[in-house]
């Protein structure tokens, strides 16, 4: 089993459930290198570095946060394919859906996409990229969760899933603003006989 030192991360004997310490990725090369960026979650035991974006855990995996800035302004095709779906423009804007470029490995070629960032905690940890034709792929070595995830609550003992991001803002456009979430790979297919990989995120 890993430790923090193996990461070289010191935690200077700090304790409770989110601590603040140094980042060891580029506190060494930061002008201000004593600002304490990194933010470790001593109970799942993950940390994320709020200046270098680095992100892994004692579990051996590490993610890359990608970098999302959505469009102000979506193209007429667009707010189109979302209005003939019930979602108004308002909604895109709230949930800051993008549009725009991105390599799509399926047809090996740059194509436009639209963009459906995934926050935890008030940050962007993945995004999920759909093209015209319905091919879709993910950011690179990004952090898989629920999308919806910051509409989580602790208050309620219902949690609705959905199996993708348009049935979510959908459940959204008409009134639910809480404890609505869709899993990030959409629902396994009636003959999948392994389920390990579609759920892995929930661990």
């Amino acid at each position: 089993m890993k430790t923090y030192s193996d990461y070289k991360i010191d935690l200077e004997g700090k304790t409770g459930t989110q601590v603040r310490v140094l980042c060891p990725e580029c506190s060494s090369v930061r002008r201000k290198s004593k600002l304490k960026e990194l933010a470790v979650n001593t109970e799942k035991q993950t940390w994320f570095c709020h200046h270098c974006n680095w992100t892994g855990g004692l579990n051996g995996k590490t993610y890359t946060r990608p970098e999302y800035t959505a469009k102000t302004k979506l193209p007429e095709n667009v707010l189109k394919y979302f209005k003939d779906r019930g979602i108004s423009e308002m909604t895109l804007e709230s949930n800051k859906i993008g549009y725009g470029p991105i390599w799509m490995p399926a047809v090996e070629k740059e194509v436009n996409s639209i963009q459906f960032p995934f926050y935890k905690n008030g940050m962007v940890v993945n995004v999920k990229y759909r093209d015209g034709e319905k091919h879709m792929r993910q950011a690179k070595d990004a952090e898989k969760c629920f999308y919806g995830y910051d509409h989580m609550t602790n208050t309620s003992d219902t949690l609705i899933i959905c199996e993708g991001e348009p049935d979510w803002l959908t459940l959204f456009e008409v009134g639910f603003k809480t404890d609505i979430v869709s899993v990030p790979d959409g629902a396994p297919s009636s003959t999948a006989t392994n389920y390990n990989t579609k759920f892995e995120f929930l661990n």
